[in-house]
């Protein structure tokens, strides 16, 4: 009883530039015509290639100056050997269709390198009817010569898409993820510029109105407190959850010293020399009833 047997060959091209790509016709012609085809014939029906023309899948790799551009050509060989055929014999008939392919591919261009040839596995090759396009060429899950980058790589959003298999129905991963796959992640960046470029209106909107008022007020009177400094990078705002602290603390140590019937205009000193007072006191810890009686001595000096 007869047994097909099946091989994949796959040869890679790699090129500096897009247009110096191996053409398609090229292609076609090296796995297909002149000595294939002479050895093909001379085989008679014991050694054939599934399907119309070669699978050729081409990709590029981002920031390669000197092979960026990828083409590769896969081309499943049918052998139908006679009874009593040798496995060795059957590696030479489908080694020899390699050869052959080897030879005119180097020959049409200089950046092909050597294809290898591998037994074919369902699992990692696809199917036989797949490669022989058996259902018509019509889409590339229907055929093995229907790619995507047939011609040329990838354009616009194409080239987010994983890269086709050389030599199988599946797709290869790829350095860049698919549009789908970043999408969510796009919504994120997004919704994260919203936020910063519109937190203020947003803080106001879900209750923080009176604390972002006090932050702003706080912040204008920090920017009396020891401008010397200021100017050289001194800011003891260091966060807004400070700056509402001692503005709360400042409110309460007033409040404090006017119940000891101690007011602003009865301390001594200008509004800054006082608000640098308190912030000293604040950075100390200490109450707003002992800032109040720091105020009250500072009236009575």
């Amino acid at each position: 009883m007869r047994v097909t047997v099946y091989y994949v060959f796959h040869a890679h091209s790699d090129t500096a530039t897009q247009v110096g790509m191996p053409s398609t016709s090229d292609i076609v012609n090296a796995t297909r015509g002149g000595a294939v085809a002479t050895w093909l014939a001379g085989a008679g029906p014991n050694t054939s290639i599934a399907g119309p023309t070669p699978r050729i899948v081409r990709s590029s790799t981002p920031g390669s100056p000197t092979a960026g551009f990828h083409t590769d050509v896969a081309e499943l060989i049918e052998l139908n050997p006679p009874s009593g055929a040798t496995p060795s014999g059957i590696l030479a008939a489908a080694q020899g269709v390699a050869d052959a392919m080897n030879q005119q591919l180097q020959a049409s261009d200089s950046s092909w390198q050597t294809g290898t040839l591998t037994p074919w596995s369902e699992a990692t090759n696809g199917s036989v009817a797949w490669w022989e396009c058996a259902s018509g060429a019509s889409t590339p899950d229907s055929c093995a010569s229907v790619t995507a980058t047939r011609d040329d790589i990838a354009q616009g959003t194409g080239r987010l898409a994983a890269d086709e298999n050389p030599t199988g129905p599946t797709v290869a991963p790829n350095i860049l993820p698919s549009f789908s796959d970043i999408t969510p992640w796009l919504w994120l960046a997004g919704g994260a510029v919203v936020v910063y470029m519109f937190w203020p209106l947003i803080f106001q909107a879900i209750g923080g109105g009176r604390a972002f008022a006090e932050r702003a007020a706080y912040r204008r009177s920090t920017r009396r407190l020891n401008p010397g400094r200021r100017r050289k990078g001194y800011d003891p705002t260091f966060s807004a959850g400070v700056g509402i602290a001692f503005n709360r603390y400042k409110s309460e140590a007033w409040r404090q010293a006017r119940l000891m019937d101690i007011y602003e205009q009865d301390v001594r000193g200008t509004r800054e020399h006082i608000d640098n007072e308190l912030y000293g006191a604040f950075r100390r810890r200490w109450s707003p009833a002992k800032a109040a009686r720091m105020l009250q001595a500072m009236a009575g000096s």
